[in-house]
């Protein structure tokens, strides 16, 4: 039988299933927990494999790394595992004779330990930056750390770069290409030689020394602490002893090869955790959510005070919150069902049904918050047919399907650009909280070319470059493909079926399917085998740098552009070296010109359907409170919530997000909106971000 007691007037009563606060006619439910609806779901909890936002949220939780950014900033750093932030000013970055090589020392915290008890040490931070390095998972987020430490993108192209060194290059090329891991004497002397030298040198770049850990990059890298920093979930410090209990490497150069792009299952923290954040996993499931609860033995309690706080006799607070619940709901009625009943603190609200959100008695949102985030419609350049006929039909051009280099021809990519109706998409989707993408580069960071031309729809021109597609073989035929999408994005599905209706208008003989799969159990995977054809993904920015958007989208073997075979393309080795020169300066000038020059080539070369640059909104019950936001983050910082009656966000902390000469908070500029930024009374006027509630 459940047990509903209620707390009057200060009276605490506690609870064996629920637990409700109220005063007058207001209730809180659930005091001790945050409850999130949102959409499904996590990828993995191993810090070397995750690289989406339903992950890192959890990560981001669960553990903690070498700093962190300073409440709502995403520029200024504060220490977290180390005990100071890298500078040169304080002689912990310094640059060698050649005016290149840079070391970056991290002198790292005492006193801290896991969960399991295990006392974190600098040999630990050494090799969950080692690791992730070498187990060089296929489309993992490694590429970040792997191109400043490195000077390649991938472990595998600086392992072929150590056997050219070694004179053997030829021989290990061969070898390679024969290696079984299933048959161990396929695994030549000659791999073995170059596999040891290639991990020796990343513990040398990635090494120990007293309390310290020192890391060498092969050049001057503006953004190299924004790749490491707290939100960063491939940085995230693990446990040597525990991830080697686990089956994971065990940290010895001769022995990486065999945990190297391994399954996603197969990662020894895939499901399990062992961190040393202020949360622990009670509960957790890919398709319906997870429980995390307090780490009771967390060594930095002073810096959450609402999870941790206690009385004079050292007991924690009857209003600490000591459990953090997300659900993963897809459809949004069910989402608004018990949001308005007050069983989710917080919600996730597609764009289209903000009127639907609108009005909820006892929510609040807090609209127009920047972000660092867009998304965009993929072409893939080479895509693969047998067994992926519910992707690409027949895999011919016959009216039944597409063969696999369908969107090589330019002509193509033209007359899908042409379909998309961009103000059609701002309007339903987004609700016009939104503008339209002008490439790869999000309209949030520096190098953005505001400039930069666009493609608008035009069903005429579309037509035209479609019957000139495939030497006018496509107009006869026509063709046959699916559009797939995660499920639970409504934004995403509008895209699809914008473009979808438009093909049909444009040609019957244009078959075009939708179709959607969990993001975490399906969708992921489709993407990493390079099974979709057109597909719809977003970017949450890693690190706030132009450099974070042109690497994924356009580099050959880029998150986004690997997945999509750019390297197709004959420009692709131009856009290489493009961003290479852009990531490799600290000048402004040069740095510019890389990246205005690489979002004129995605333009000219129609590399994809670049959607829209929007602002975000958070929904929240009003008894929440002290949110904090930072645009950096992959998702809800549990840890620094509250709930009870006439809670508020924390306005300090938005107001840092805020890059608005004259912003301050503005409380009460008309009845239940507030106003970080400016205000114009006489206008009723806004620039910033919006605070309303009901």
């Amino acid at each position: 039988m459940k047990k509903i007691l209620l707390v009057l007037l200060g009276v605490a009563l506690l609870t064996s299933v629920t637990a409700v606060i109220a005063l007058g006619q207001q209730v809180v439910k659930n005091p001790n927990t945050i409850v999130v609806d949102t959409i499904p779901g996590w990828d993995s909890l191993d810090p070397a494999y995750a690289y989406d936002t339903a992950s890192g949220e959890l990560i981001f939780n669960l553990y903690e790394n070498l700093i962190d950014y300073v409440g709502g900033s995403t520029s200024q750093f504060k220490p977290m595992l180390a005990t100071v932030v890298p500078s040169t000013s304080n002689g912990l970055i310094t640059t060698a004779a050649d005016g290149k090589t840079t070391y970056v020392t991290f002198p790292i915290r005492k006193g801290v330990y896991f969960q399991n008890g295990d006392l974190l040490t600098p040999a630990d931070v050494a090799y969950s930056i080692q690791r992730l390095i070498v187990v060089d998972v296929t489309a993992g987020p490694a590429w970040m750390i792997d191109y400043p430490i490195l000077g390649e993108y991938t472990f595998a192209d600086y392992v072929e770069d150590v056997a050219t060194d070694l004179g053997v290059k030829a021989q290990f090329d061969a070898d390679l290409a024969k290696y079984d891991a299933t048959k161990p004497d396929t695994y030549t002397a000659t791999m073995k030689q170059v596999d040891l030298a290639a991990a020796q040198r990343v513990q040398k770049l990635i090494k120990v020394d007293g309390n310290n850990v020192v890391v060498t990059l092969q050049g001057p890298t503006p953004y190299f602490l924004s790749t490491i920093a707290h939100s960063a979930s491939w940085a995230a410090i693990v446990d040597k002893a525990f991830v080697i209990s686990k089956g994971g490497w065990d940290g010895t150069p001769a022995t990486w090869r065999k945990y190297t792009d391994p399954k996603k299952e197969t990662m020894p923290l895939y499901d399990v955790e062992n961190g040393t954040g202020p949360w622990k996993i009670l509960h957790l499931s890919p398709t319906t959510g997870f429980t995390i609860v307090r780490n009771d033995s967390y060594w930095n309690k002073a810096a959450y005070p609402t999870m941790f706080a206690t009385d004079a006799s050292g007991n924690y607070l009857s209003t600490n919150i000591n459990k953090a619940v997300e659900n993963y709901v897809a459809e949004w009625a069910d989402r608004r069902l018990a949001f308005t009943n007050g069983d989710c603190d917080i919600v996730y609200v597609p764009r289209q049904f903000l009127r639907q959100a609108e009005g909820i008695p006892g929510s609040r949102t807090i609209a127009f918050l920047p972000s660092g985030i867009n998304a965009a419609i993929f072409f893939n350049f080479d895509i693969p047919t047998v067994g992926n006929s519910d992707i690409v039909g027949s895999g011919k051009l016959d009216g039944k399907g597409i063969p696999s280099n369908f969107f090589l021809d330019k002509d193509v990519r033209l007359g899908f650009e042409y379909a998309f109706n961009w103000k059609a998409y701002i309007k339903d989707a987004w609700m016009g909280e939104a503008v339209q993408a002008r490439g790869p580069i999000v309209n949030s960071v520096a190098y953005y070319n505001p400039d930069q031309a666009v493609y608008n729809m035009d069903l005429a021109k579309a037509t035209e470059y479609f019957k000139k597609a495939f030497n006018g073989e496509l107009w006869k035929v026509g063709f046959k493909l699916t559009i797939e999408w995660n499920t639970g994005n409504s934004m995403r599905k509008t895209a699809a079926s914008i473009l979808k209706d438009n093909l049909m208008k444009i040609n019957p003989k244009f078959q075009i399917e939708l179709a959607s799969k969990p993001w975490g159990a399906g969708y992921l995977d489709d993407y990493k085998a390079r099974k979709l054809g057109l597909f719809i993904i977003g970017w949450l920015w890693d690190y706030p740098d132009a450099d974070d958007w042109v690497t994924p989208y356009m580099q050959s073997s880029g998150t986004y552009g690997g997945r999509v075979s750019i390297s197709k393309l004959a420009v692709s080795p131009q856009i290489d070296k493009l961003i290479a020169e852009g990531a490799n300066s600290l000048d402004p000038a040069v740095r510019q010109k890389a990246y205005y020059e690489l979002q004129k080539i995605a333009y000219d070369n129609a590399i994809a359907i670049f959607l829209a640059d929007a602002t975000t909104r958070h929904w929240e019950r009003t008894w929440v409170n002290n949110y904090q936001y930072n645009a950096i983050w992959p998702g809800q910082n549990f840890s620094v919530m509250s709930k009870k009656i006439g809670g508020a966000p924390n306005y300090k902390e938005l107001l840092e997000t805020v890059s608005i000469p004259g912003a301050k908070v503005n409380l009460n500029v008309e009845p239940g909106i507030s106003v970080i930024g400016t205000w114009d009374a006489a206008s009723k006027t806004r620039n910033g971000i919006l605070i309303q509630e009901w």
